[in-house]
């Protein structure tokens, strides 16, 4: 009998230590991961340099060149402009330090608002000695985005969140409260 016993209680603390070890490895393995997504996002893939080359600092060069283009906008075709001025929020929101993804989806609707700007700047037949700096914000503008499409951080997020898909990372994602991360 004692031997019965004594091999339930050990089935017991085997199972124990098998769902402690799934939780606590993969758990530690998924923050890790996602820790190093977002330190990427931040810092860029060599922080060692002393320009930074990361999302962050993408958004916030893009959000510049858009704020240009915004008030050449307004200086030279019309300072009343509803989409000049939508576009300087939407900078702000994109190029600020908040929430992941309430900057990629004002940096999406900047990125429409920026070439709603230009086909209107353009349109409105402005001069080429009056459009340089715009010309210039825009063109900056889209190396940027070229920059965020290519970005270490959208690889590690796309391979962070599919590590998420899978049993039993997806239970322990959520024991550790971890979601999905925004690609870009």
């Amino acid at each position: 009998m004692k031997f019965w016993e004594n091999r339930k209680i050990a089935a017991v603390v085997l199972a124990v230590c098998v769902l402690s070890s799934v939780v606590e490895l993969g758990g530690g393995s998924l923050v890790r991961s996602r820790a190093s997504a977002l330190e990427v996002f931040e810092e860029g893939s060599d922080p060692s340099l002393s320009v930074r080359f990361s999302m962050d600092a993408y958004l916030e060069n893009c959000a510049g060149y858009a704020r240009t283009m915004a008030e050449e906008f307004r200086l030279r075709v019309d300072s009343e402009d509803a989409n000049a001025a939508r576009t300087l929020e939407l900078a702000d929101i994109a190029g600020g330090d908040g929430d992941i993804d309430a900057r990629y989806a004002a940096y999406a609707e900047l990125c429409a608002a920026v070439e709603s700007l230009y086909t209107n700047f353009y349109a409105a037949g402005i001069s080429e000695e009056d459009a340089v700096s715009f010309r210039g914000a825009y063109l900056n503008f889209q190396g940027e985005v070229n920059k965020i499409e290519y970005d270490d951080y959208r690889a590690m997020a796309r391979a962070y969140n599919r590590s998420l898909e899978g049993f039993p990372a997806s239970i322990v994602a959520g024991l550790f409260g971890l979601g999905e991360l925004n690609p870009f």
